[in-house]
């Protein structure tokens, strides 16, 4: 970056003249360009000092930059729109021919900021035709107290600028960013400050430089905007493509693996000794061939220094990945619980219960089903054959279960002969309560009873009051087997409520005991406000009456006093 060198003062006498490139290029253009640079050089005059040196901020026309003539453009502007380019970029430098051209150059940025001193007397009768017209008085003090406030904003707007060349300012983006920052101010400045005194409010000129100046600054923001969006479209381009292309090499480097394993896995047994009989060089070749198809297809691997050693590992990977499944197919984890638990009856079984024998071996055959289910090992399948193996070859086992089978035979017969003498007294109760007689058997009937070999047994012989307890009987069995078909999905829950409800019984009674004695505190109670309420009663009547029995006595202390008194002057009449 070139070094940076202030630029000299000029005469205080006379305002700052500054002129760049881009305001040449708005005459070019035509008159509204120069108008509406005309409007902004008016409008941004008086945050200009006379007696400092300002360095450009950014290095535009819509700066500092294009305030010089600024006043000799806009009214050549104003009194004739149609005014050739010529003309107007001669009336934005002034006299030409009085000025002496001072030109210095200063680097702000990327832009360079061209500074014309006029000539002493054209200053001198400009300032002389515009004492008359406005007061600097305040003008200059104010300025200058804009210029304090914005070198000590901490780096922003144009103190920023100013400061743009070093440290991280160097960026385009933090340059971009300071710029739109000092036009967010620019625009704000614009619509707080009224129009210069120069321009009048009913110059037609000041509501079209108004709206030219807010036209060119919306113009500018929209431009840096664009830029900005730009910036960030071209820094997210670049990290898409990085990724892109971060993301092709590591496929690329994955497939070259994969290719690399593949063709580890299936060599031939000539080519894989004589891979590995092969020294470690630093360009050693490896040949494996794929029997894909009936020419094959042949693959030739370069590898570099170590590589015979990476290929061993890669096999021993391969080699440990197959062992391992087959220890998950095979259940070989299931063996590393312990050797013990496998099979019934062994190791000293003879010293143990036989009855506890059995419900281990019964267990562990139900925990080898669950495994078996849950794994699917041939480990787990071999235990449950040998559990029931072991189960079917124990005579003590095969004894317990043939009496358990005997007994629970025997109930059924039992239960079964009930439920057919229970259905045999119900019919027969029916049959009583409905007044019919027993039903006689007709002649064909008894003729083939007779011919039968086993004739039938006749009913036994009840009485009514036996009948009539058998159909009492009856119906109270229907009921309850009605209702044990209602509580039988609930019979495993009965035990545990029975037993809370045995201890909760302890916990009722001493409720009971406190309501109880509760009622007997409220009794006591209630006989306790009414001997209070009797009390009271009897305190009221003792008050009346002492204060009737008062008032009564004190009447007859002064009747009493008033015959003495009348006795005294009978006896003693002086």
């Amino acid at each position: 970056m070139a070094q940076r060198r202030a630029l000299p003062d000029i005469d205080t006498s006379g305002p700052d003249v500054y002129e760049s490139d881009d305001l040449g290029a708005a005459g070019a253009a035509g008159p509204s360009a120069v108008l509406q640079s005309a409007a902004a050089a008016n409008t941004l005059r008086h945050f200009l000092t006379v007696d400092e040196p300002v360095h450009a901020p950014f290095g535009g026309s819509s700066g500092r930059g294009g305030a010089g003539g600024a006043d000799d453009a806009a009214a050549a502007a104003s009194e004739s729109p149609t005014m050739p380019p010529a003309g107007a970029r001669g009336g934005a430098r002034g006299d030409a021919e009085d000025a002496t051209d001072d030109t210095d150059a200063m680097d702000a940025g990327d832009r360079v900021v061209t500074r014309r001193q006029p000539g002493v007397a054209t200053a001198q009768q400009q300032f002389e035709q515009r004492l008359a017209a406005q007061d600097f008085s305040g003008r200059i003090g104010q300025a200058r107290g804009w210029k304090t406030a914005l070198d000590h904003g901490g780096g922003s707007g144009l103190a920023s600028a100013r400061r743009g060349g070093a440290g991280r300012d160097d960026d385009p983006l933090v340059r971009l960013a300071a710029l739109m920052d000092a036009t967010e101010r620019l625009e704000h400045d614009l619509q707080k400050q009224p129009l210069a005194p120069d321009v009048g409010p009913g110059d037609p000129a000041s509501a079209a430089s108004a709206a030219a100046t807010a036209d060119a600054v919306a113009a500018l923001q929209q431009r840096l905007n664009q830029l900005v969006s730009a910036a960030q479209d071209r820094q997210l381009n670049q990290v898409q493509q990085s990724l892109a292309s971060s993301q092709h090499q590591r496929q690329s480097l994955i497939a070259q693996m994969s290719d690399l394993l593949a063709a580890d896995t299936r060599p031939s047994t000539a080519t894989a000794a004589a891979t590995v009989s092969a020294p470690p060089s630093s360009s050693s070749t490896a040949v494996a061939t794929a029997r894909d198809g009936a020419s094959g297809v042949t693959y030739e691997v370069h590898l570099a220094r170590g590589g015979i050693d990476r290929w061993d590992a890669a096999r021993l990977i391969a080699v440990e990945s197959r062992l391992h499944h087959l220890e998950q197919v095979i259940g070989l984890h299931l063996l590393q619980d312990g050797l013990g638990c496998i099979g019934v009856g062994t190791g000293g079984a003879g010293a143990k219960d036989d009855a506890a024998a059995a419900a281990a071996a019964r267990l562990r055959a139900r925990d080898l089903t669950h495994t078996i289910q849950r794994g699917g090992s041939l480990v787990g399948v071999l235990d449950q054959i040998e559990a029931e193996l072991g189960l079917l070859t124990n005579p003590r086992a095969l004894e317990q279960v043939t009496v358990r089978a005997k007994a629970a035979a025997a109930e059924l017969e039992r239960l079964a002969d009930r439920r057919k003498r229970h259905q045999q007294d119900r019919v027969y109760g029916e049959m009583e309560l409905l007044g019919a007689s027993p039903v006689q058997p007709q002649a064909g009937a008894a003729t083939s009873a007779a011919a039968s070999s086993t004739p039938a047994t006749a009913p036994p012989a009840t009485t009514a009051t036996d009948t009539l307890m058998s159909a009492e009987a009856a119906v109270k069995i229907d009921k309850a087997y009605t209702l044990l078909q209602r509580v039988d999905h609930v019979a495993g829950v009965v035990p545990s409520l029975v037993a809370r409800l045995h201890s909760l019984e302890r916990l009722h009674n001493e409720a009971g005991v406190f309501a109880e004695s509760l009622g007997q505190l409220q009794a006591v109670a209630a006989e306790g406000d009414a001997a209070d309420a009797a009390l009271q009663t009897t305190l009221e009547t003792l008050r009346s009456s002492m204060a009737e029995n008062d008032r009564r006595t004190r009447e007859n202390m002064a009747l009493l006093e008033q015959r003495l008194e009348k006795l005294r002057q009978h006896v003693d009449p002086s």
